[in-house]
């Protein structure tokens, strides 16, 4: 989201400044608004000369996924490339992905904000087979809706007659076409 509002913006543009200098980055969780959670680094570049990005990977609560990139960014050293592998603790094992610009535009938009440039250095991070979900995108070929559908509304006007942050969940058996055998629905004033 970017960091547009002045009473927020300044505090926003702080936080991410003592924790570039404390820690090295910061890393910018999103989550809501009908789209699948992600998280990445704002700051990286200026050791790395990358940002890192792990988009989805509902295996992850957003809390660990800002755990987990974490993890992988103090495991790196320049130069930043593709092969490299990095076991992140009891998260599993992470390989990265250089990012098409694209996605980086629509989804990485604080670091656009915070450094006012037009383009940025990125790598996806990846789960492996263990950990990975459906909705993890292919960061590395332009954005398309038919590519990953999860992630359409990051570019598109909402066109449902359901509130856009509405939450369907289901489990990947049903998925695959196995019966299902229960459904439910709240409304907001049933919780």
């Amino acid at each position: 989201m970017p960091l547009s509002h002045n009473h927020n913006r300044e505090g926003a543009l702080e936080e991410i400044r003592q924790n570039i200098a404390e820690h090295g980055f910061h890393v910018y969780a999103v989550t809501g608004c009908g789209e699948p959670h992600y998280g990445y680094t704002i700051g990286l570049s200026e050791s790395l000369g990358v940002e890192l990005i792990l988009p989805g990977a509902y295996f992850y609560d957003l809390e660990d996924v800002g755990k987990v990139i974490r993890s992988v960014a103090g495991e790196l050293r320049a130069p930043v490339t593709e092969t490299t592998q990095i076991k992140a603790g009891s998260w599993g094992v992470f390989s990265l992905r250089k990012v098409d610009t694209s996605w980086a535009e629509a989804l990485m938009l604080a670091v656009f904000d915070y450094y006012r440039v037009k383009t940025i250095e990125a790598y996806q991070i990846l789960p492996d087979e263990e950990h990975w979900t459906i909705e993890i995108p292919d960061l590395s070929r332009p954005w398309s809706p038919l590519l990953a559908p999860a992630w359409r509304w990051s570019y598109e006007p909402w066109t449902y007659p359901i509130p856009r942050d509405s939450v369907a969940l289901t489990n990947l058996d049903a998925l695959r076409g196995k019966r299902i055998t229960e459904v439910m629905r709240w409304d907001e004033d049933e919780f």
